[in-house]
């Protein structure tokens, strides 16, 4: 795979749909190269697999019971439920279960992951964890009409298992399919979210995944959508409580004018909005860093492009290392329509544990300034 330095290496070529081209770094086709990859708007599964829906139900639901009820995914598989995790990126090779810890696509999978590859998921729009395995989906599909809170569900204190998402490809079927929100999975078992293809959405990636890891690494989200007056439009968003993350070299960008036609001035691209509590930086990272690491993103649109963690509410924000991203103002002078940066550490850089450095503009009137 690609190596990534930065968030401006996701698109390709600058162009919409970069989930469709055979140089895809997101998406199914990053794994495939096939060519045959759909469109967003298009009906067809291409090379993958059309999940049917469990018998009598409108979603899927991971639970305890592969292979019964609405736990009906494991089915697909080469030998049914028990089959185990061979890897090739065959579009044919819909998954298995992992024996052993393993690594895949360049990171960790514990043993006993329910993986699930190469499969489109657009005839439902909600996929249920409650009390199930550790599960993955990877080189998959979902593109359908949803409300919040987005695809992925979990039951409150129900899931406690890992769950990652690897080169999938969500969002609205169509620029008028109303998506709020593709990706918001709570659950205490740590979570990783990688190069994924995000578009037509209110919301992108909304995670809450307190004291465990949470990895939100090389996502692609584009065409930002304003579905209706109440929607607040989020790239990547967290909401307080968190007390750590990685959000790594992703592409977050806003348009000034969504694909209805609305002027686009709301809210964040990356955000750390402390709605449910301070961010107190006390958590472990997979990496084994302490705290939140915003390093290598490209941004640029919304209200503001990226929201740091305080608010002028006393809430603050403690352990954030804020470095090497990059601000495009293709939407606005300043990248977004009120500035660059807002609800930065009270207390300033250099204290509580919160440092910056190297957060540039790459284009626009102050190219090559700094933006905190």
């Amino acid at each position: 795979m690609t190596v990534i330095a930065n968030g401006r290496q996701l698109p390709v070529g600058g162009t919409s749909n970069q989930v469709t081209s055979t140089s895809a770094n997101v998406g199914p086709n990053a794994l495939l190269a096939s060519g045959s990859y759909p469109l967003p708007a298009s009906a067809s599964s291409g090379p993958l697999t059309l999940a049917p829906l469990p018998v009598g139900f409108s979603f899927w639901r991971i639970n305890s019971t592969p292979g019964s009820g609405q736990f009906t995914l494991p089915n697909l598989w080469a030998s049914g439920p028990t089959t185990p995790y061979v890897f090739s990126n065959n579009p044919a090779n819909l998954g298995g279960i992992t024996s052993g810890a393993t690594t895949l696509d360049g990171y960790p999978v514990v043993s006993g992951t329910y993986i699930f590859q190469f499969m489109d998921l657009s005839l439902g729009n909600l996929l249920l964890l409650a009390g199930g395995p550790p599960v993955m989906f990877r080189g998959c599909r979902l593109r359908a009409a949803a409300s919040s809170p987005g695809f992925f569900n979990s039951e409150t204190g129900n899931y406690n298992q890992p769950f990652y998402s690897h080169y999938c490809d969500f969002g609205g079927a169509g620029k008028t399919s109303e998506c709020d929100i593709a990706l918001q999975v709570t659950q205490t078992g740590g979570q990783r979210l990688l190069r994924n293809y995000i578009s037509w959405v209110g919301s992108g990636i909304i995670p809450s995944a307190p004291s465990v890891p949470c990895d939100i690494i090389e996502n692609l989200i584009e065409n930002v959508t304003l579905y209706n007056a109440g929607l607040h439009l989020n790239g990547i968003k967290m909401q307080g409580g968190d007390t750590n993350a990685l959000i790594l070299r992703n592409c977050v960008s806003f348009d000034r004018f969504d694909a209805l036609g609305n002027e686009i001035t709301q809210t964040d691209c990356i955000g750390l909005i402390p709605t449910f509590g301070n961010f107190p930086g006390t958590g472990v990272n997979s990496d084994g860093s302490t705290g939140y690491t915003i390093a290598g993103n490209l941004v640029g649109g919304a209200g503001y492009s990226m929201y740091l963690g305080s608010s002028g509410g006393g809430s603050t924000v403690f352990n954030m290392t804020l470095a090497g991203n990059e601000w495009t103002c293709s939407a606005f002078p300043t990248a977004g329509a009120n500035g660059p940066t807002t609800f930065a550490p009270p207390s300033g850089w250099g204290a509580g544990g919160n440092s910056q450095a190297n957060n540039l503009y790459i284009d626009g009137p102050s190219r090559g300034m700094s933006t905190v």
